[in-house]
């Protein structure tokens, strides 16, 4: 109600006759009757179309700014039924006489494997989703999309312009239908990818090829951010490791920008990661220098997507669970699930 009477040049004068009424209300409660005054104010609320008291102290509490500022500028992941993007920010429509601004949260979605904007919040509702997402979201150190022959950063990527103006267009139309559009720009303060928990089936010859593959884009990227590659797998504990050129003339080891790099590949989604023990060994010698580089979405839909995470064993994004695995031989492995936490206000994914 308030953005419609922004839309049309009414919102000061629609605060005041909020400001009355809510006046009007309390002037006549009745200390007698309690829980009668509590259904009139809320039926009250609900009729204005405010938010609750619960949702403005979260959005204007320091908890929510801390979610948010552990999110900004960053790619965040979560998991989801529906792979995808989202993205948060302010979008700025011009309508002809005047223009509003007003918080965005966007949702993405794949038709096959077209990226579609498909939903989307504004205002209050746009903040709360947010600040969900901010407080189950796991950070990893990088991420990266492989489109085709390229590698791109995640974080660059944008929405659809042409799908960001329908979204706006649909949602302030059905606060005002005579709502007259003539531009929209979006700046994007937040990126947020979205993958799949479940796991394609897999086999000895399915996960060898998939594997390979994963490697295969993991040194692309590589390659993509100039480092120099060398190949390590017959070693068994990783599977590259790179370094910055202008190094070469300093020894292993002392090398700042030196990776020890370990490849786990997912034809789709899928919750866990899994490290042999010597994995598990070499990436404790290791430290700082062992990344963990996981590659999702292999098959689709959409492109695949490479997230880093370095020293993933003292890393808070996982939880590391000890286990006994046959596999051929019986050998012990490091399970890595992700640290969800729990949301503490509304219904997440």
């Amino acid at each position: 109600r308030l953005i419609s009477a922004q839309l049309q040049g009414n919102f000061d004068k629609e605060i005041n006759e909020i400001e009355e009424r809510i006046r009007e209300v309390r002037a006549n409660l009745s200390s007698a009757y309690p829980a009668e005054n509590e259904k009139n104010l809320k039926s009250l609320i609900d009729r204005l179309g405010l938010p609750s008291e619960l949702d403005i102290a979260e959005v204007l509490g320091g908890r929510f700014r801390q979610a948010l500022e552990r999110i900004e500028g960053k790619v965040a992941l979560i998991f989801s039924d529906e792979p995808g993007y989202c993205y948060g920010g302010i979008a700025r429509v011009d309508l002809g006489g005047f223009s509003v601004e007003f918080p965005l949260y966007i949702e993405e979605a794949y038709e096959g494997d077209v990226l579609k904007v498909k939903s989307g919040k504004i205002g209050l509702g746009a903040c709360l989703e947010l600040y969900r997402v901010a407080e189950r979201a796991i950070i990893p150190d990088e991420a990266y999309v492989s489109k085709g022959s390229e590698i791109l950063e995640a974080g660059r990527l944008e929405p659809s312009s042409v799908g960001v103006r329908g979204l706006v267009r649909d949602l302030l139309k059905s606060i005002n239908p005579e709502a007259g559009i003539m531009s929209v720009t979006f700046e994007k303060f937040f990126t947020i990818v979205k993958l799949p928990q479940e796991a394609l089936a897999t086999s000895r010859k399915y996960s060898k090829e998939t594997g390979q593959m994963g490697e295969d884009l993991v040194k692309r990227l590589e390659e993509f951010r100039g480092a120099s590659v060398v190949e390590r797998k017959t070693l068994g504990s990783y599977d590259f490791y790179t370094y910055d050129p202008s190094e070469s003339s300093q020894p292993e080891g002392r090398r700042e920008s030196e990776r020890y790099i370990e490849v786990k590949t997912h034809g789709r989604g899928g919750e866990w990661l899994r490290l042999e023990e010597g994995e598990a060994e070499f990436a404790r010698n290791c430290g700082q220098k062992y990344w963990l580089y996981t590659v999702w979405m292999l098959y689709g839909p959409g492109e695949p997507l490479i997230l880093c995470f370095r020293d993933p064993l003292n890393n808070p994004n996982f939880r590391v669970i000890e286990r006994e695995e046959e596999m051929i031989v019986r050998k012990k492995t490091l399970r890595l699930g992700f640290n969800v936490p729990n949301l503490s206000i509304g219904q997440g994914e």
